[in-house]
């Protein structure tokens, strides 16, 4: 394609470095200096230690070379002008003769269309298992979505792929307790191991020898605690049925702010209770005075919520297809950036999108998402340029050139001025073409849809 709008600007610089020349006539190869930080610069793609005779003659071009002026350039690249030469996600542009001995290259402006639907390619897997070592995948239509919409495909899908029924649903309160793997000042009871009760797995309790019994749980700061749901493992021991909610700032000192008696549970079902409060406390205790049996006492799990500005999604199982289990997956490979190992969700996941942790979920028939549903996930792309066969990237640690906002209504246009820092090569390069691509934090392309979108460059030459 031609270069659409490319204006040239000459600014009064040169290059502030000169060639090192030793006593004997001989130049290292590589080594420049740099006459404002004094420092050797490596322009030349040979070993530093190498080292090349070299005759007057050459190293007067060289010095003549870098004695040029830098001119600067304007790269305007319109989607509608790309033809042949590829998707409007993935192109090729070939460039004229004026573009050789490029120092630097740089994003100026990037007007682009937040097109690619909410759920995409890039998101729209839901990966789970009814069985013991079978992945089952629910495939969400790409489209775009209100919160309602969403969960009943989810929904649809879920049975789709699987065999079980499921619910699948959403409310505007946040669970504040954390999921607690282990023995924690978090948790404290009247006996027994009080974390169980918070560690998200239905098949172990807390329990006590008596028919009474505290577990007190400790946010850390003040939290506003409206509801609470409870899950009863049933292994012959008595479950609460009598007990009281408190709330304290001292563990001393406690409100009372809901009283339960004579309630019944049912093995692996989920009891919710709402509460009409709005006092914030730091501690909260369930206080119970008399369990199904009058002789012991367990629980298997305890959450505490509070009423949030955003809607938090729920997944349930009847448990019926399968091995009778219900495990959502969510964990992707573990890689190592500078020397820590991060753990990524699974390729193409939904999980974020919906609030879940990059945690596999299992042990239980529901699941609540720790993180409201989250639309603007997909609120940025990435653009990646080669040249030939070389990626030109602006990190050593990925192939990224720029990555732009998408901060903007569905379908509407971002006009986004970079403030990158230039690229700027170590030697003058020549460019003759430039693959363009533009592709979502997993390595998937965007999709434009057919919508319109320009890039503009500025690149340096010594001229």
């Amino acid at each position: 394609m031609d270069i659409l709008g490319v204006k040239e600007g000459l600014e009064d610089t040169r290059l502030d470095k000169e060639i090192l020349v030793e006593d004997d006539g001989e130049i290292k190869n590589n080594l420049f200096i740099d006459r404002k930080n004094r420092k050797p610069i490596n322009i030349f793609s040979n070993k530093i230690d190498d080292i090349v005779k070299m005759n007057m003659e050459d190293i007067n071009n060289i010095n003549e070379l870098l004695n040029k002026k830098i001119i600067t350039k304007k790269i305007l690249i319109d989607s509608r002008d790309i033809g042949d030469s590829g998707q409007s996600n993935n192109f090729t542009i070939h460039l004229n003769n004026d573009f050789k001995n490029i120092v630097s290259l740089k994003l100026l402006n990037a007007l682009i269309p937040n097109s690619d639907y909410i759920i995409n390619s890039s998101n729209n897997l839901l990966h789970f298992r009814e069985s013991n070592n079978v992945l089952l995948t629910a495939t969400i239509p790409e489209g775009n979505y209100t919160v309602s919409e969403l969960i009943s495909e989810i929904e649809t899908q879920l049975e789709s792929a699987g065999n079980s029924d499921y619910t699948v649903s959403y409310d505007t309160y946040k669970r504040i307790n954390e999921d607690l793997t282990g023995a924690s000042a978090l948790a404290t009871s009247s006996e027994g191991d009080a974390w169980k009760v918070f560690d998200t797995d239905n098949d172990t309790f807390w329990n006590a020898s008596t028919n009474t019994g505290y577990v007190i749980y400790d946010f850390q700061t003040k939290k506003v605690v409206d509801r609470y749901t409870m899950i009863f493992y049933e292994s012959g021991i008595g479950y609460p049925t009598d007990w009281t909610i408190d709330i304290s700032d001292d563990k001393v000192n406690w409100t009372t702010i809901d009283t339960q008696s004579s309630q019944v549970l049912t093995q692996y079902q989920t009891k919710q209770y709402d509460i009409n409060n709005s006092l914030g406390k730091r501690y909260v205790r369930i206080n119970i005075t008399d369990s199904s049996n009058s002789t012991d006492l367990q629980l298997s799990l305890l959450n505490y919520f509070s009423t949030s500005d955003g809607e938090y999604i729920s997944i349930v199982s009847d448990l019926t297809g399968g091995d009778n289990i219900f495990e959502l997956v969510f964990e992707g490979e573990s890689k190592k950036y500078n020397d820590v190992y991060l753990t990524s969700y699974k390729n193409n996941s939904i999980g974020q999108i919906l609030g879940f942790d990059n945690l596999d979920l299992t042990n239980g028939k529901e699941y609540v998402a720790n993180n409201k549903i989250n639309f603007e996930n997909n609120n940025y792309l990435f653009l990646e340029i080669k040249e030939k066969e070389n990626t030109i990237h602006t990190s050593d640690t990925n192939d990224i050139f720029s990555k732009i906002p998408l901060n903007c209504d569905i379908n509407d246009y971002m006009n986004y001025k970079s403030n990158d820092t230039p690229l700027e090569f170590n030697a003058p390069i020549d460019l003759s073409k430039l693959q363009i691509m533009f592709k979502h934090k997993n390595g998937t392309f965007y999709d434009f849809r057919g919508y319109p979108h320009s890039l503009l460059f500025e690149v340096e030459i010594l001229h």
